[in-house]
């Protein structure tokens, strides 16, 4: 067995139960990989995992539950005690001893256990250099996943991949196409949204990961991206990346999340078949891009959120340089105000760091985004109240199509000000009446 080190973790949630629980009980087990890591670098942790020796780790999650008092969940190889936002795992012993279980690990960062009689278990150096090291070459065998989680760990803590570690990840790379969605998507918010991603970004191009997790990225590799690029489409959308990223750093996680993935899609529509025949010209591929935005992160297992917002961002990507270009009236920078209120700023961003990726953010446009913003104030959707469809039903108009574009046209109107009050809206509604042959 591997020396103990005799120091004593930094306080963390729920230890002087985890004390009492051990001095009382005199029950062995041992806090293990993540959270012994993130302890040790000062890092704050709301999941702890434990591996219990010489008892059961179903009899000592619960006779650990008496001293937590916690929900109590069991799993095929853990128990997981939830309290106060916290989550503790008690797992099965992998092999008959704690070094056993720790040569099963994937990274040499995760490959320590803490005791609170014999202190740590494992070496430190790796962590202490900042470095990640596979802990053994059969890791990537056991989990393919873990060659995403290198990735993860390299974004997430601004580490350097070990070269022999890195060529194993390279190598067992495409296995990942194997693993459940729903895995790797959780992999991949993590990576994505690490403080260090972009180092990390060039390193999982090379390594062709992007189009392992996104293999409808296959289609805009090489393809040549028009007049207006200076890259193909797929280096242009790692470029957009690069640009946005530091652009959201401020913003909360879903809010950068849902922008990061906006980038990387917005231009997968430009690989479809119907723009072989017009070489770098690729009229409306922002619809078709959202179209298959939602069937990309469906498969990954977004939200319903996350894909309706992600999908609504890339199939209005363009617009603004549209108008910048072709120049816009008021009435319909309101109106693209009025539709896209909710999302508008993050709108915004992506399309200053698409026009910034091909150095297109030229006066014209600058004038336009000013333009947007100075036109935001007119906007007051709380005016929405002032009218429903019922009411409009009462007209006379039957439910429908037609209901809807009615009343959108006269929530445009109302929080735009362009009705100013009840007397306009009435005379505005009684010649919508009539003139679709409502009496």
């Amino acid at each position: 067995m591997q020396t103990p080190r005799l120091l004593k973790l930094p306080d963390f949630p729920f230890k002087e139960y985890f004390l009492k629980f051990y001095r009382e009980t005199g029950v062995d087990f041992y806090f293990v990989g993540g959270f012994v890591r993130d302890i040790l670098l000062g890092r704050g942790v709301n999941d702890i995992d434990i591996v219990p020796v010489k008892i059961g780790y179903v009899d000592c999650a619960e006779m650990l539950n008496r001293y937590i008092r916690g929900s109590f969940v069991h799993f095929k190889d853990n128990v997981r005690i939830t309290k106060g936002g916290f989550t503790i795992d008690i797992s099965r012993l992998r092999g008959e001893t704690i070094d056993d279980d720790l040569k099963k690990r994937d990274f040499t960062i995760n490959n320590l256990a803490y005791h609170f009689g014999k202190g740590l278990v494992g070496d430190p150096t790796d962590l202490n250099n900042k470095t990640i090291r596979a802990v053994s070459d059969e890791s990537f065998v056991d989990d393919p996943l873990r060659v995403l989680r290198g990735y993860r760990f390299a974004s997430q803590f601004g580490f350097t991949i070990e070269p022999h570690t890195g060529e194993l990840m390279k190598s067992y790379a495409p296995l990942l196409a194997g693993i459940p969605a729903e895995r790797i998507n959780k992999e991949l918010n993590e990576t994505l949204l690490g403080e260090y991603f972009l180092n990390i970004l060039d390193t999982m191009i090379k390594d062709d990961i992007f189009l392992i997790i996104f293999p409808i990225f296959k289609t805009i590799k090489d393809l040549y991206g028009g007049v207006y690029h200076i890259e193909d489409v797929l280096s242009h959308t790692f470029s957009l990346v690069r640009i946005i990223y530091p652009m959201v750093k401020e913003y909360g996680e879903m809010d950068r999340l849902i922008l990061i993935l906006a980038a990387l899609l917005h231009d997968i529509g430009k690989g479809d078949e119907r723009f072989k025949t017009t070489p770098g010209k690729f009229v409306g591929h922002e619809e078709i891009s959202a179209k298959l935005t939602i069937e990309v992160l469906k498969k990954l297992t977004y939200p319903a959120k996350i894909v309706k917002e992600v999908s609504t961002l890339v199939k209005n990507h363009g617009i603004i340089r549209k108008y910048a270009t072709n120049g816009a009236r008021e009435i319909t920078l309101l109106r693209f105000i009025f539709e896209n209120y909710n999302i508008l700023d993050k709108l915004m961003i992506l399309s200053v760091a698409d026009a910034l990726s091909k150095n297109r953010c030229d006066i014209c446009f600058h004038n336009t985004i000013e333009r947007i913003r100075s036109l935001i104030p007119r906007i007051d959707l709380s005016r929405k109240e002032l009218i429903n469809g019922n009411d409009i039903i009462n007209m006379g108009v039957e439910k429908g199509p037609l209901l809807g574009k009615i009343l959108d046209d006269l929530h445009f109107r109302l929080c735009a000000g362009i009705i100013k009050d009840r007397g306009e809206l009435d005379n505005y509604l009684r010649m919508k009446m009539k003139e679709i042959g409502v009496s």
